[in-house]
């Protein structure tokens, strides 16, 4: 799905527009021009070749990706990684505090034996464990082909979740991965040692001010192509307020 020039849609399960397998988060197809693609997130890999094939009917030649940017370490996100380093050889990059979850896939670490049993999962999934490349630090930047993107490290949701700031030539992206949901919602993880918090959120709020977002991108769910800030806003109001209630707070999703 086609979102701007620069940016499309190849993933999505049922917390979202339904175009891969129903467990996946939304995965974008980042274009940098000249042949220079990236991923952001790889959804949970029970169907990594139907994102495969929503790439190529772009026109796209997958093993142009260079590089998938991992936002955090939960199984609809970083599922897939292993086979798209497999099938196309490209690099994978997630915070350096979570890339020991990747490569090491403990089912209790990533929080599926708990989601397993609450039945979001099959009891017979699995994430494959994945050498991961690129241990990102905050602030860092990269290239994908003519834009830039910069990770911001955020605790709340997971330990070290990335959002990625790109710059694109006309808009500004925020790719939030489950951080931020559209109206500003949070989303909290309810498992033991999970890293989800309230006071992580609160810690990192300041980091999303004066983003000036165009394009919000979240992992799942609405979307928005202007006035993303809007969304970003939202969170960072509920971090200043005494009580999360309202629209400003999504209660323990397993996302």
């Amino acid at each position: 799905m086609k979102l701007t020039d620069e940016v499309y849609m190849v993933a999505a399960g049922d917390h979202g527009i339904r175009l891969t397998h129903q467990s996946d988060c939304a995965v974008y197809l980042i274009d940098g021009g000249n042949n220079h693609l990236a991923l952001i997130d790889s959804g949970v890999g029970a169907d990594t070749k139907a994102i495969i094939r929503n790439i190529e009917s772009h026109g796209f030649d997958p093993k142009n990706i260079e590089t998938v940017y991992l936002t955090h370490a939960h199984s609809d996100h970083i599922g897939g990684a292993a086979d798209f380093k497999k099938m196309l050889g490209c690099s994978i990059a997630i915070s350096e505090e979570e890339a020991p979850f990747v490569e090491n896939a403990d089912e209790e670490i990533l929080g599926l034996t708990v989601a397993k049993a609450a039945g979001y999962y099959a009891k017979d999934y699995f994430v494959k464990p994945c050498k991961v490349d690129i241990r990102i630090k905050d602030e860092q930047v990269f290239k994908v082909g003519e834009l830039s993107m910069r990770a911001i490290i955020a605790a709340g949701h997971s330990r070290a979740h990335v959002c990625y700031l790109l710059q694109g030539k006309t808009k500004r992206y925020l790719f939030a991965g489950d951080h931020i949901t559209y109206g500003g919602l949070i989303s909290l993880q309810n498992y033991e040692n999970s890293g989800s918090t309230i006071e992580g959120y609160r810690r990192s709020a300041h980091k999303f001010e004066g983003l000036n977002v165009d394009a919000f991108l979240p992992g799942h769910m609405l979307f928005t192509l202007e006035r993303g800030q809007t969304e970003v806003d939202n969170m960072i109001k509920a971090c200043k307020h005494l009580m999360f209630a309202g629209r400003y707070y999504a209660p323990m999703n397993i996302f």
